[in-house]
């Protein structure tokens, strides 16, 4: 039996690469509750220092200076906000390694749906500011038992004097992106669970445990797994991390679940990621061991079909599947292709493999009957692989004669996993094809543009600039209606 924590944000995270042309910065958002003062928001702010304009200050060294503001509306009311300057550190000079430096700042909200409008200035640059907007929901239940946001650090040190960055005696330096380059060797977080000693009784023993799954088929990578042995407080945290290293390239979601001592999962948090480390692949001695006599793999005799099945899968493969597909299924002889098939599907329903292959084969039917376009099979296409990934939308609706547009469609998910009220933007460029391409989605791991609607109006408007914070809708244009209110 599952249950979430009503306090969690429909959106739990969301990291923006904020670029003026030259301004560099990374920002994400991260949910917590107080005991004594109740549920905050914290946000976390990383500025490059190589995209920030330098000058002497009053000490003849040198400093950047940054100018932040953070609304959070409701209702066209703001119901927070906070402007303030953030300093770089002091440099002798700007010859050598400027380092990057970081802000983290705490709100106080009641529940409800806000709009966050992070505005973001060289205050030593003429450039004009950078403004993102996004969407989140406080919705506060303090006797569910449930996990804060899971914040992913840079560093951890125990505190010597409290500050913005101190919790549970630590001082935790946020690692505000979802990216880990190949240098990065280890994943370091954070997290808290509330409300055990009310689910299971207080001093109660239970389990914290904590993995590695793909993001994509949300199978969990054996190798990293582990677990925690906790005793049930009002307030449980869990600080650890995962050697990396050996991670391959590919998206990914960092789990943690709370077990009972039936071994139910009484709470669960989700955290995406994203890891290149190209020097780690597949590995095809992996497959040595998986026997395939007497599966229903062993019916599939005629390579260039089972190639094909194999092809399909690409949607809800993992990134280490799909260098397999694209690199090496072709390759390969019968029985290695018919063990990586039945591998893929076991991982997915280990009862019942044979089944679960029969049903999304269905699924790519549909999809390649729905949106193939000339030869490119549907599953191949991003519409194709949206409704195989995720499933059919909640909403689906295609404005194919707005004036002054290309033709689109807008496809909305009530739920994806912990998300909530996703959307894809997805539209024809050449205006001949079926082959509507993926513009824009708020969905975290998907293609992120918040300059869709110019990229949209950009057919008749050639003269359209895309550094614009917003595209002026033509006559006719319904554009902000569609996307915020689908029907």
């Amino acid at each position: 039996m599952r249950k979430h924590f009503g306090l969690l944000f429909c959106f739990i995270a969301f990291t923006s690469n904020i670029e003026a042309k030259k301004l560099t910065a990374y920002y994400s958002t991260g949910n917590y509750y107080s005991p004594k003062n109740g549920a905050y928001v914290e946000t976390y702010l990383s500025v490059k220092g190589r995209s920030v304009t330098f000058v002497k200050n009053a000490k003849g060294k040198y400093q950047g200076s940054i100018e932040v503001s953070v609304a959070f509306m409701q209702d066209t009311l703001v119901k927070n906000f906070q402007k303030y300057n953030l300093l770089s550190p002091e440099l002798d000079d700007t010859l050598h390694e400027i380092p990057n430096f970081i802000d983290q700042q705490r709100y106080t909200l009641a529940n409800g749906t806000y709009e966050v409008e992070l505005t973001i200035a060289d205050k030593t640059s003429k450039l004009k500011p950078f403004k993102i907007i996004q969407q989140l929901t406080v919705n506060l239940n303090p006797n569910i038992c449930g996990f804060s946001s899971i914040e992913l650090l840079e560093s951890i040190k125990q505190t010597e004097n409290e500050n913005i960055f101190s919790k549970s005696g630590y001082d935790l330096i946020p690692f505000v992106s979802s990216y880990y380059p190949q240098y990065v060797s280890s994943l370091d977080f954070y997290t808290e669970l509330y409300n055990a000693d009310k689910q299971l009784g207080k001093g109660e023993k239970f389990m914290l445990c904590y993995f590695i799954e793909s993001f994509e088929s949300k199978v969990m990578l054996s190798s990293f797994y582990n677990y925690s042995k906790q005793t049930a407080e009002k307030v449980n945290i869990l600080l650890s991390r995962f050697s990396i290293k050996d991670l391959p390239s590919g998206n990914y979601n960092l789990v943690v679940e709370a077990h009972n001592k039936s071994n139910e999962t009484i709470a669960i948090q989700r955290q995406f990621f994203q890891r290149n480390n190209p020097n780690v692949g597949f590995d095809l001695n992996d497959m040595k061991a998986i026997t395939t006599t007497g599966m229903f793999v062993e019916k599939h005799t005629n390579k260039d079909s089972l190639v094909e099945y194999i092809r399909s899968t690409k949607p809800i493969a993992s990134t280490l599947e799909k260098n397999f597909i694209d690199n090496e299924s072709k390759n390969v002889d019968l029985l290695t292709l018919q063990k990586f098939f039945y591998g893929f599907w076991t991982k997915r329903d280990e009862k019942l493999p044979e089944k679960k292959w029969l049903e999304y084969n269905e699924q790519v039917k549909i999809a390649n009957k729905e949106f193939g376009s000339g030869r490119i099979k549907g599953y191949l296409t991003d519409r194709g692989r949206i409704f195989l990934q995720y499933g059919p939308p909640s909403y689906r609706n295609s404005y194919l004669n707005e004036p002054n547009a290309y033709p689109y469609e807008i496809w909305e998910y009530t739920r994806i996993n912990s998300q909530t009220n996703r959307k894809f933007v997805l539209y024809n460029p050449d205006l001949i094809t079926n082959n509507f391409k993926l513009l824009h989605s708020d969905l975290i791991g998907e293609r992120y543009d918040n300059r869709w609607q110019m990229v949209l109006t950009k057919r008749v408007d050639q003269g359209t600039d895309l550094d614009k914070e917003k595209a002026t809708p033509g006559y006719g244009s319904q554009m902000d209606d569609n996307f915020n209110n689908p029907r």
